[in-house]
């Protein structure tokens, strides 16, 4: 994984380094602003500049040298899972063009991004083997907040799992592949998972779908973080030094 990183880190310090024909794009601009043929391959150029800029963004964003014991703190599980979708698009074996997003709930998680990271890679992957072969196959990551805790669920409209697969699926020698593999992934889902106080489980009706669920512990509000005591609010909002903390991180969520 640090190999992995130090090469994609390298891909977009190259990337960077290709943005800088952008001042030379506006210069053209100008220069011939009365040339319609050529505002037109500018404004290609441009656009072209503006997706490489944003994948260079994703890159460094999904390309952080954190350990996976890195103290949890706030993460974001929607913004976490877009730039991961994202990545898995320039991935070859993954069906990207199955995926479904809703995302529209974004509860903030107590863990760190790259435990959602591997736990979504494992999970997706999963499902992307489940529906194999399966031309109206359909992969749906969904957020939402149940009972206080931070959920997210993938599902997809594979073969499914058997009833007496699904309490083993858990082992870290168990897989239901019938290509070699070590089974190790949703073992590791589950560690990552627990680690951090939260659960994860399935269920699965063979030839309809399968559903895993992970619950992450949220993290406090601000409020919460504050406390009750009224002197602890007035001075957050007079800008006392911790209150100035607590606002700040509050700001980076949004």
């Amino acid at each position: 994984m640090a190999l992995v990183g130090q090469a994609t880190a390298q891909v977009a310090g190259h990337l960077t380094s290709q943005l800088a024909i952008l001042p030379l794009i506006q210069l053209m601009e100008k220069q011939y602003s009365t040339d319609p043929e050529m505002v037109e391959f500018l404004g290609i150029f441009r656009e072209s500049f503006h997706a490489i800029h944003e994948t260079v963004q994703q890159l460094r964003r999904i390309v952080r040298f954190e350990s996976l014991d890195a103290p949890a703190g706030p993460v974001s599980l929607a913004e976490s899972i877009r730039e991961l979708t994202h990545f898995l698009r320039f991935q070859k074996n993954f069906p990207w063009s199955y995926v479904r997003l809703d995302l529209r709930t974004n509860p903030i998680a107590h863990t760190t991004r790259m435990k959602v990271h591997h736990i979504l890679v494992n999970l997706l992957y999963n499902a992307a083997d489940a529906i194999a072969g399966n031309p109206d196959g359909t992969i749906i990551v969904r957020t939402s907040i149940d009972g206080g805790m931070a959920k997210v669920t993938v599902e997809d409209n594979g073969r499914g799992i058997p009833s007496d697969d699904l309490d083993r699926i858990w082992e870290p020698s168990f897989t239901t592949k019938s290509e070699p593999n070590h089974g190790l992934g949703l073992h590791l889902v589950r560690q990552f998972v627990t680690s951090d106080g939260g659960s994860v489980s399935c269920t699965s009706t063979p030839g309809v779908k399968t559903v895993f669920t992970v619950r992450m512990p949220m993290t406090p509000s601000l409020l919460e973080q504050l406390g009750s005591d009224p002197d602890d609010l007035d001075a957050a909002l007079s800008g006392g030094t911790s209150g100035r903390r607590l606002f700040t991180r509050a700001s980076r969520l949004r």
